[in-house]
């Protein structure tokens, strides 16, 4: 039983596109229980949400087949008609294609609405799970951490009400409940502060306002993507944890400058930054490839880009071009810097810099040192690690790097250079253990024959 004591639990019915208390309970508990093998609630947020169009509330309802009086939520199937994806998908649509951060609720909801299409093709027509699968996305985008499980996938006898809560934190080994006020007077009915295994407490949640772009009255308890629209991922997390929005005198989110970024290598399918920078105002260019020609942009980031720009390039693209390098520079310049700080045991860490002409050779911007256990990481755990590192270290200085509000730092030091065909040829691969994959490649002394560093 993992720090049993220290694990909280809540638990809720699947709903459709909640609103932003429901992600603000899955944020508060280690767990989180989608209750989908007790009786399904007809005209219940299971099935529809709300959302602000033309200074309106409207229903986003979900139709589903006829059902018996007692069908279990985990047995309701939307109907095989895919007429509604297609009327919810044109309703959000027009309702926030004008809204503050359209580029950032309208993509995520477009590949939603695919993945539920997909469901129906494949004769998958389940609403619990459709519901999952958007409560876990929102979840992702959003950076909320929460383990997510359907109680009917926990292969337990669920009792009722009290009982069942009991036996689904039983399972998994969670000794705190946090439970919505609404369900207070049942959870008294049942006497459920007696149990002396579970310590009981109630979500605290305010629905406070935040900007809607659409109505001048604002209109509270929308789904969750009614927030995103308005105030973007980052800021909808801070509203979610009851942080309050900041507004100008006018009552609106103070917006900077729209700027135009180019993100030169990973997609939002890859990396957070893209919707990082739509969140914080930005147009966002991203291409895995060299443009012909060059966009006009306020600032160009590379992360993930297999081509080196040249002297032309960086002329022509005449803006600050950042570098995201996972090694702690000067030290593993060039391929595979994540292998050679293990091999050469030099410091792994992650760097951001200004690109110049050379490879990994620009001035320092920001950078940041790990240290790993290695004999308990593997080298794919590692990479991970740091992947995850220097895009916290991007976003959290996200304002400064727009605004250019930094001071780069020459790099000092000869340290270290790697070519890509200088990995070892009989290297296991990426999830070996690092310490047993080192000593062993050592053992056969390629250094020599196989690994050879172009130091500077």
């Amino acid at each position: 039983m993992e720090n049993y004591m220290n694990k909280k639990c809540a638990i809720m019915q699947p709903h459709y596109l909640p609103y932003s208390g429901y992600f603000n309970l899955i944020d508060s508990v280690d767990k989180f229980v989608l209750l989908d093998d007790v009786q399904f609630e007809k005209q219940s947020w299971q099935s529809r949400n709300r959302i602000v169009s033309n200074g309106q509330i409207i229903f986003l309802s979900v139709p589903i087949r006829r059902t018996g009086r007692d069908t279990a939520a985990k047995d309701i199937e939307i109907v095989d008609n895919n007429q509604w994806i297609k009327n919810h998908r044109q309703t959000i649509e027009q309702s926030y294609s004008k809204a503050p951060f359209n580029q950032s609720i309208l993509p995520f909801m477009e590949k939603y609405y695919e993945f539920v299409n997909a469901l129906i093709e494949n004769d998958k027509k389940s609403l619990a799970k459709i519901n999952k699968f958007f409560i876990e996305a929102m979840c992702a985008e959003l950076g909320i951490a929460t383990e997510i499980y359907l109680s009917s996938e926990l292969n337990l006898t669920v009792g009722k009400r009290s009982a069942g809560l009991i036996s689904i934190l039983e399972k998994l080994d969670c000794n705190q409940y946090v439970s919505p006020i609404g369900a207070k007077s049942y959870l008294n009915e049942d006497k459920f502060q007696n149990n002396e295994n579970v310590i009981l407490s109630f979500q605290k949640y305010r629905a406070a306002e935040y900007p809607q772009f659409n109505t001048k009255t604002f209109q509270s308890k929308m789904s969750v993507i009614d927030l995103v629209a308005n105030c973007g991922f980052n800021m909808a997390l801070s509203h979610i944890k009851n942080h309050s929005i900041k507004r100008n005198q006018k009552g609106f989110v103070v917006k900077k400058k729209v700027k135009d970024v180019l993100l030169l290598g990973y997609d939002e399918r890859k990396t957070r930054l893209v919707n990082c920078l739509r969140d914080n105002n930005c147009n966002v260019i991203q291409s895995e490839l060299p443009l012909n020609p060059w966009p006009e942009t306020d600032l160009v980031v590379m992360f993930g880009y297999r081509y080196i720009l040249s002297a032309e390039d960086l002329k022509t693209l005449n803006a600050p071009v950042l570098n995201l390098h996972i090694s702690l520079l000067p030290w593993n310049r060039g391929a595979h810097p994540n292998f050679w700080a293990f091999y050469d045991n030099t410091p792994s860490g992650v760097t951001i810099h200004l690109a110049n002409k050379g490879i990994d050779s620009g001035q320092l911007v920001y950078q940041r040192e790990l240290f790993f256990d290695t004999t308990k990481t593997t080298f794919s755990e590692s990479y991970k690690s740091l992947f995850s590192e220097i895009e916290n270290m991007f976003i959290e200085n996200i304002s400064d790097i727009l605004a250019g509000n930094y001071t780069p730092i020459t790099q000092t030091g000869s340290g270290s250079f790697h070519k890509l065909n200088q990995l070892p040829k009989n290297f296991r691969g990426w999830h070996e253990n690092v310490d047993e994959e080192i000593n062993r490649l050592k053992n056969y002394d390629l250094r020599g024959a196989d690994c050879r560093s172009a130091s500077q």
